[in-house]
């Protein structure tokens, strides 16, 4: 009987799995094999198992968490949807059972679920929502250090990209992300990657990029978003701030 795809039952729906540790195992070795040599149901399946691995057995995960996280974000890039289904799935339940034990692992699984969501079709929304909730439970700098890293990849993805610094923003923006040393550094790199997605020319990234600065400007006051703007001419177009040089 072939694998269900959709893996997002709630928490009581998940019962614990019987020797998680051997469970985890099996997991990581049909995710982590050539997706040739592996049937796709099978990895439906597996992803279902880990769904409840990481619900009722979160340490476990933990304990394996890197090469989790990597066979995860592989799946992303199937060529099979009802696989990149339920990773995303996957990456749902992952950032709400493990949190912000991610924030060291999501510059290995930010990148594969922004690719997801930049495509044009029917994932994409589900993808989106799984960028939110992985921004919800991540450290902002460690979002804003990732999409720094990968904003000049591809332009495709600059719209995914300033969306998610908008969520950052909106999220974390009032607490204190922007304030102090590491918070000047975290508003430089936002700034950047805002300004390459501005210049990337994409009408729906220039939409995110103007939403983003919104915000900001309501965290910071214009004053303060002005003074860090200055060398970046396209964004104050964007944001219709008067800056004198």
């Amino acid at each position: 009987m072939r694998a269900r795809a959709v893996t997002c039952e709630t928490r009581d729906d998940l019962v614990p799995v019987d020797e998680p540790v051997r469970a985890m195992r099996e997991v990581l070795a049909t995710l982590g094999g050539d997706e040739g040599a592996r049937a796709w149901d099978d990895r439906v399946r597996a992803m279902a198992t880990a769904n409840r691995l990481v619900a009722r057995h979160a340490e476990v995960v933990a304990g394996h968490l890197r090469p989790f996280v990597v066979v995860v974000s592989s799946s992303l890039d199937s060529v099979r949807s009802s696989v990149v289904k339920a990773a995303l799935d996957l990456v749902r339940a992952t950032a709400r059972h493990l949190g912000g034990r991610l924030d060291g692992e999501v510059g290995c699984v930010l990148p594969s679920v922004l690719r997801r969501a930049a495509e044009a079709s029917f994932l994409a929304a589900e993808a989106d929502d799984a960028l939110r909730v992985l921004i919800e439970v991540t450290s902002p700098h460690a979002v804003i250090k990732t999409l720094f890293y990968h904003v000049r990849e591809n332009r495709r993805l600059q719209a995914k990209i300033a969306l998610a610094l908008t969520y950052v923003v909106e999220r974390d923006g009032e607490r204190g992300a922007f304030r102090g040393r590491r918070g000047s550094a975290a508003l430089d790199m936002t700034l950047v990657v805002l300004d390459e997605c501005a210049r990337g020319g994409a009408v729906d990234a220039r939409l995110y990029v103007k939403r983003c600065l919104a915000n900001l400007r309501d965290v910071l006051g214009v004053e303060e978003l002005v003074k860090t703007m200055r060398k970046f001419p396209d964004l104050c177009a964007i944001e219709q701030l008067n800056v004198r040089h």
